[in-house]
């Protein structure tokens, strides 16, 4: 009779599938509000290193020296000519002493390990070293990010970072600058960990909208970097000052939990179900009790690799491949358009800030695009525009600059071309990520920033080739 009365009394202990566990917890929670946050300032803090060498690499202006005879100078002395200028590569046949910065010493590497002309390579290869880390680091980061968790590479990318980029303001040659760029660009290209991870703590439905979240603090982080560079006109302090609140973050990471969603793909069950205990209370759910349906155990014990995408399934790696090229020429329009805002004339600053102002609206643009198209058509449609103003440019660029207001307009259709990289780029991150399920989802993401890294890497390279052609 004992026996009976406990039976009837015992609760119903509930199996759930791993999204409705999360959905039963809460699916977007005072917990993935917090991540979401602590993840927007790591994007904010990072992000500077990305466009970083735009001023720490800038070719500053030349004049010639008081006593060049020749006949350029004589015509031209006193003259600041700027990268905009069709006589900014005349430098490279004069003497060296018959031409100076008009800028300090110490304002950018360029001036300080004087990389012009025939050493112009250099400066590129230095701004480039962090998109050649980025994708070579971030071949093995993605799969260790699968095997070992998102918060475990997290916190290791944000250290060797900080760590990176505070050396190199003591640098005494430029190859180390280089050097400590690409393992700047390794963590960097591991704290797409980040993204993974608030991805995956919110449920399937949210996932768009603190995709745009995350996006959003890029764009002010190149803001803060140009007032950051603008009254701070040495490259040595410019990098140690944004080099420095990446430790405050890394402190701050701590306290973020690891994904359910990861714990259960990787037969971690029992500690998947204890944290969306966790998560519910926190919330402030009620979440009976319950287990998680259980993996197949054959899939808990498979480690997917690289292979497994490009190699064992046609239509698969059709995909990838796809997939790869998209990054590979948003990565090379991307950055192209935002390096060589410094040739459209003018202040370097202003050209810098308004490329950086007119993406802030893409967190919401895209993200409204999306509710509405669908993240493909959303693709297709930024994409189409985005080529048809790069052949317009490509006309305006041939006009000579003395047409009457050919620079106003070769600076709006270059925004406005900024505007649909930055969107396409935006909706191909969240996109790309649907595509590949959990235990290959950070290496997916990561072979189509490979994709990415080499159109980034090559934007420096060609921005400075017809800089000085």
């Amino acid at each position: 009779m004992e026996n009976i009365l406990d039976d009837c009394c015992k609760e119903e202990v509930v199996e759930y599938e791993i999204e409705d566990a999360i959905e039963k917890s809460g699916s977007f929670g005072l917990l993935q509000i917090f991540v979401t946050i602590i993840t927007m300032l790591t994007v904010f803090f990072v992000s500077y290193q990305t466009l970083l060498l735009y001023y720490v690499a800038d070719d500053p202006p030349w004049t010639c020296v008081s006593r060049n005879s020749s006949q350029f100078c004589l015509k031209h002395y006193g003259e600041a000519i700027t990268q905009s200028s069709d006589f900014f590569s005349k430098r490279c046949k004069m003497e060296r002493n018959q031409w100076k910065f008009t800028k300090d010493i110490s304002f950018s590497i360029v001036s300080e390990f004087d990389l012009v002309c025939n050493e112009n390579y250099i400066a590129a290869l230095t701004n480039a070293g962090l998109f050649i880390g980025w994708g070579v680091g971030g071949l093995f980061t993605g799969y260790l990010t699968d095997v070992y968790g998102r918060k475990i590479i997290l916190l290791l990318a944000l250290l060797t970072m900080s760590i990176a980029a505070l050396v190199s303001t003591y640098i005494t040659a430029i190859w180390q600058l280089i050097c400590l760029r690409i393992l700047i660009g390794a963590g960097y290209g591991a704290t797409n960990a980040g993204y993974t991870m608030i991805s995956e703590v919110v449920g399937s439905k949210y996932r768009l909208l603190v995709g745009s979240f995350y996006a959003f603090p890029f764009d002010w982080s190149n803001l803060a970097l140009t007032l950051l560079a603008y009254y701070i006109k040495h490259w040595r302090k410019i990098v140690f000052y944004a080099s420095l609140p990446v430790f405050p973050i890394v402190i701050m990471t701590f306290m973020l939990p690891e994904t359910a969603r990861w714990l259960y793909a990787t037969g971690k069950t029992e500690k998947a179900e204890q944290l969306l205990k966790k998560i519910a209370k926190i919330n402030k759910k009620k979440l009976e009790k319950f287990k998680l349906k259980p993996v197949l155990q054959q899939e808990t014990k498979k480690t997917y690799n690289y292979t497994d995408l490009l190699f064992k399934n046609l239509k698969v790696s059709f995909l990838v491949m796809s997939v790869c090229f998209q990054w590979m020429t948003n990565g090379l329009i991307y950055y192209g358009y935002t390096l060589e805002s410094s040739d459209l004339g003018g202040s370097i600053y202003f050209n810098f800030a308004l490329s950086s102002i007119v993406d802030l609206p893409t967190p919401i643009t895209y993200y409204i695009c999306c509710r509405m198209f669908g993240c493909k058509n959303t693709y297709i449609g930024f994409t189409i525009v985005m080529f048809v103003l790069l052949i317009v440019l490509a006309v305006l660029s041939a006009l000579p600059d003395s047409l009457k207001h050919i620079s106003l307009f070769k600076i709006i259709i270059a925004m406005i071309g900024k505007f649909c990289v930055s969107n396409s780029f935006a909706v191909l991150y969240v996109w790309s990520f649907e595509l590949y399920p959990t235990v290959v989802r950070s290496q997916g993401q990561t072979l189509g920033q490979l994709g990415g890294r080499i159109g980034s890497v090559a934007a420096p390279f060609i921005a400075t080739f017809f800089r000085y052609t």
